[in-house]
């Protein structure tokens, strides 16, 4: 299942202009298909999330709120978070099985050598404050 990222701004000026620019949930079916996923089973349900909160809670509502255990598959380090929230979202009924993808370059021994880890790895803190505060930022509070 891959959820739809909100329009972000900069992608509305392109469309504005005429141009199509590929969105990350797009480029992951791409690569999913090319891994040997039949197109026929991938769901992309008609909702749109941004964030975590918002993408666990679009999957959950498109498997019909079903408490059956389910894989998620992120980056390496944003599995803690992933999996803390799938059960904030299912309120501890559905198993979520994380697990993060096989071609993550992150290394978790040497992610402050790299700008874009350190942004990563700055950004999940900042996911996990807000989880523990109760998700007061970006989304309706839970």
């Amino acid at each position: 299942m891959l959820v739809r990222g909100a329009r972000r701004e900069e992608l509305k000026a392109f469309q504005d202009m005429g141009i199509e620019v590929a969105q990350r949930w797009e480029l992951s079916g791409e690569v999913l298909i090319q891994q040997g996923v039949p197109a026929s089973a991938i769901v992309v349900p008609e909702e749109e999330a941004e964030g975590t909160l918002e993408e666990l809670r679009a999957v959950y509502r498109a498997l019909g709120s079903k408490d059956t255990p389910v894989i998620l598959v992120t980056s390496k380090y944003h599995t803690r978070r992933t999996r803390l929230t799938w059960h904030h979202v299912t309120g501890g009924r559905s198993r979520g099985i994380v697990r993060a993808s096989g071609q993550d370059p992150f290394d978790p021994s040497r992610w402050w050598r790299e700008r874009r880890f350190v942004s990563s790895v700055v950004h999940e803190y900042l996911g996990l404050i807000n989880y523990y505060a109760g998700f007061p930022v970006g989304t309706n509070g839970g």
